[in-house]
C-alpha cells in the first residue's frame, strides 16, 4: 500500500526506490518471526505459572539483544548502503540509500519489540496488537504525506522510523501495563 501511494505522490521512480529500500531492510527483519514463533512457548510457560515478573525480563532481554544486533547492522549499512546498492542492483537505484537506512533502522526499532506480540499472544490479548498494528498504518500514512510534502522520498523513510518508534513505545507501555496489573 505505501508504495503505491509513494507512486501516486511522488511518481513511478519513487514507488520503485522505495520498494527496493524496503526488501533490503526488510532482510533485518526475518529474524524476527524465526524468534517470535521459538519465544512465544516460553512466554506462555511463563504466563501459566503465573510470574509475570519473569515475562516481563525475558521480553525486555529479548528486545534488547535483537535491537542491538539490528542497530550495529543498521550502522555498517551507514556505510555501505550506496555501494551495496550498486553492487546489487545498479547505479540508477542509489537514489534508495538513504531511504534504505532509515527503514532498517525503522526494522531495527522493531526488532526491540519483536517480543511483544508472542507476550500478548501469552496473555490471551492477542486484539491489543491487532489494534496497534492499525493505528502503526494509519500513523505512517498521515506522517508520510507531511514528511514527503517536506522533504521527497526520504521523508518515506522517516515516517516508517518515526511510526515504528512511536507503535513499539506504546506497545511496550501497554504490555507492561498487562503485566504489572497481572502481577497485583
Amino acid at each position: 500500500m505505501i508504495t503505491l501511494l509513494l507512486g501516486w505522490l511522488l511518481g513511478p521512480m519513487a514507488a520503485g526506490l522505495f520498494r527496493i529500500a524496503n526488501q533490503f531492510a526488510g532482510v533485518l527483519v526475518v529474524p524476527a518471526a524465526i524468534l517470535r514463533r521459538t519465544i512465544y512457548p516460553e512466554f506462555a510457560k511463563l504466563t501459566a505459572k503465573g510470574d509475570p515478573r519473569l515475562v516481563r525480563k525475558l521480553m525486555l532481554r529479548a528486545g534488547l539483544i535483537s535491537g542491538s544486533v539490528a542497530v550495529v547492522v543498521v550502522l555498517v549499512l551507514v556505510g555501505i548502503a550506496e555501494p551495496l546498492i550498486r553492487l546489487i542492483v545498479g547505479e540508477a537505484y542509489v537514489g534508495a540509500a538513504d531511504l534504505l537506512v532509515l527503514i532498517a533502522g525503522a526494522s531495527a526499532v522493531m526488532l526491540y519489540g519483536f517480543a511483544i506480540e508472542p507476550v500478548l499472544f501469552a496473555l490471551g490479548r492477542p486484539g491489543i496488537m491487532l489494534r496497534l498494528s492499525a493505528i502503526t498504518v494509519v500513523l505512517n500514512v498521515v506522517l508520510i504525506f507531511f514528511l514527503v510534502a517536506e522533504y521527497g522520498l526520504v521523508g518515506a523513510g522517516m515516517a516508517a522510523l518515526a511510526s515504528t518508534v512511536i507503535a513499539v513505545g506504546l506497545s511496550t507501555l501497554i504490555v507492561l501495563g498487562k503485566l504489572k496489573k497481572k502481577a497485583t
